[in-house]
């Protein structure tokens, strides 16, 4: 049995959010490097989890725009790299067909059939798309853990949504993300 990661308050999320609007919200053309990868690490921390990441969608691919990962998961996606969006989680939640939150991915049918989920070794998985304003997905906010995670609930999800939100505010005012991460 795995051990579940220490996690820190999920009021650390909200206290990383609120710092990254402020950062973001002060100047249109910000360059959000910095205060996104930063951010994505407290997410990472606070949830205890081993990767978190923003893709973007983009002419049927999904690219990694920012990740931050601990150890060696640092090195299973790179930043700018991609993969068919068709074969990923990513997508699955968008449309629907999978939930933002599966603690055990060998539990779920559908994601344990995947081939994404031995390539990257997802054991548990927490989503929230990122929107634009206009309604245009810009992509998804993500975590993954290695192992399964019976402690994700669907608050996580709901403190994930939130930040996506924030992350979708802040590509509108920037128009761009900066290939990044943080390990």
């Amino acid at each position: 049995m795995n051990a579940i990661p220490a996690r820190l308050s999920l009021a650390q999320i909200r206290t990383a959010v609120d710092e990254f609007v402020s950062v973001t919200a002060e100047r249109a053309d910000a360059d959000l490097f910095t205060p996104l990868t930063f951010l994505l690490a407290q997410v990472r921390e606070s949830l205890g989890m081993d990767v978190v990441f923003v893709s973007r969608f983009l002419d049927q691919q999904r690219v990694f725009e920012v990740v931050s990962a601990a150890g060696e998961a640092s090195q299973a996606m790179v930043p700018g790299g991609s993969d068919p969006l068709l074969d990923t989680y990513c997508q699955r939640v968008v449309e629907g067909s999978l939930p933002a939150v599966i603690p055990d991915t060998e539990k779920n049918h559908e994601a344990s059939a995947l081939e994404v989920t031995r390539r990257l070794r997802i054991g548990a998985y927490l989503s929230a798309p990122v929107v634009l304003r206009n309604g245009q997905v810009f992509g998804t906010l993500c975590c993954i853990s290695h192992s399964p995670r019976e402690d994700l609930v669907e608050s996580d999800a709901q403190e994930l949504a939130a930040v996506a939100r924030a992350v979708a505010a802040s590509v509108e005012r920037s128009g761009r993300i900066r290939y990044a991460s943080w390990s």
